[in-house]
C-alpha cells in the first residue's frame, strides 16, 4: 500500500492551503490588486464631503497622513509575520501571546470580519435591487448573491482570486471616471471657495475615520506576503498600493467637491437625479463590485476560524 500523500493528511474540513501543496505563486501586480481590491470600496463616496468638511488642503494633507499610517501598519504586520514565520494574524498570535489573548484577537477579528461581510451583504442589496425590483424580490436576489459569492468564497488563496481582483480596481477606476465626467460638465472650480487652508477640529475629526477607514487592506496584507513570491518586494507592494490610494482617493474627492460646487453629501450618489443613467450605471458597477470584495474578506474569516 503506498504512503499517504500530503492531501491525505489534511484534515477533511481543513483549507488545503498547507505550503506542500501552494508554493507562493504572487507577484508585485497580483498583490497590490489584492490590496486595492480590499482597500476600495462603497466607502469612497463618502470622501468628498470630508473634503468639504475639512477643507481643500488639509483634507489632502490628512489623506498623505493615513496613508503613511497605513503603509506603516501594513509593513509592521509583514515584519511581524516574517518574524514568526506565519502568515495569519491568528497563527501569530498564537506564538506571540498567551491563550487569552489568543483568544481576544480571533473574537476580534471574527466580529470584524463577519460585520464587513455583512456589511458588503446589505450594501450590494440596496445598490442593486432597485434594477430587479419590479422582477425579483429582496431574498431572492439575497440568494442569487450568496450562490454567486460562495463558490469564489471557497477558493484557497488570494491569488486565485487575481481576476476578480482586477475588476473591483476596474470598477472603482470607472465610478471615478464617471465623477470626473461630471466635474468636466460642470467645468469651473467653486465660486464660493476662495479659502482653501482654513480649517477646523470638527472638520478632522469628521474626515479621520472615514479616511483611516478607506486604507484599511491590513486584515489581508500578512496573507497576501505568504503567497508571494518574492517576499523581498512586500515593502514595495505596500508602498505602491498607498500611493495609488493617496493618487486616486484625492483625484476622487477633488472632483466630488467640484461636481456639488462644494458641497457634496455624505454619499455623493444621492446628489445626482435618480433617472441619471450615467450614475445608475455607477451604482450596477458599484453593487458587483461589493460583490466580488466578498472572497477577499472571507479569506481571512474563514482562515480564524480553521486555526
Amino acid at each position: 500500500m503506498p504512503p499517504p500523500s500530503p492531501d491525505d493528511s489534511l484534515p477533511l474540513l481543513q483549507f488545503r492551503s498547507a505550503k506542500a501543496i501552494h508554493e507562493p505563486q504572487g507577484t508585485f501586480w497580483t498583490s497590490v490588486f489584492a490590496l486595492v481590491g480590499t482597500m476600495m470600496g462603497a466607502g469612497a463616496l463618502s470622501l468628498p464631503s470630508t473634503m468639504a468638511q475639512a477643507n481643500v488642503v488639509p483634507d489632502m494633507i490628512l489623506f498623505l497622513f493615513m496613508a503613511v499610517i497605513a503603509a506603516v501598519a501594513c509593513n509592521a504586520c509583514v515584519a511581524t509575520s516574517e518574524y514568526t514565520g506565519k502568515h495569519s494574524f491568528e497563527s501569530m498570535a498564537a506564538l506571540l501571546f498567551g491563550p487569552s489573548r489568543q483568544w481576544f484577537v480571533r473574537v476580534l477579528t471574527l466580529v470584524l470580519l463577519f460585520g464587513i461581510q455583512a456589511v458588503f451583504f446589505v450594501v450590494s442589496l440596496d445598490l442593486l435591487h432597485p434594477f430587479v425590483a419590479a422582477y425579483v424580490s429582496r431574498m431572492i436576489l439575497g440568494a442569487v448573491i450568496a450562490a454567486i459569492t460562495i463558490p469564489l468564497c471557497l477558493v484557497e488563496t488570494l491569488y486565485a482570486l487575481r481576476y476578480t481582483n482586477a475588476i473591483v480596481v476596474g470598477c472603482m477606476l470607472y465610478i471615478f471616471v464617471v465623477v470626473g465626467i461630471r466635474a468636466a460638465m460642470v467645468g469651473v472650480w467653486p465660486a464660493t471657495v476662495t479659502d482653501v487652508t482654513t480649517t477646523s477640529a470638527k472638520g478632522l475629526l469628521y474626515a479621520l475615520p472615514i479616511q483611516a477607514l478607506s486604507f484599511g487592506c491590513q486584515i489581508n496584507s500578512v496573507r497576501i506576503y505568504g503567497e508571494l513570491k518574492d517576499k523581498s518586494k512586500m515593502t514595495s507592494v505596500n508602498a505602491c498600493t498607498m500611493v495609488l490610494g493617496f493618487a486616486l482617493y484625492v483625484a476622487f474627492s477633488i472632483l466630488g467637491f467640484i461636481c456639488f460646487q462644494g458641497f457634496p453629501p455624505a454619499d455623493i450618489l444621492t446628489g445626482f437625479a435618480s433617472d441619471d443613467w450615467l450614475v445608475n450605471s455607477v451604482r450596477l458597477v458599484l453593487g458587483s463590485c461589493v460583490i466580488l470584495k466578498i472572497p477577499l474578506i472571507f479569506q481571512p474569516f474563514m482562515q480564524v476560524r480553521l486555526v
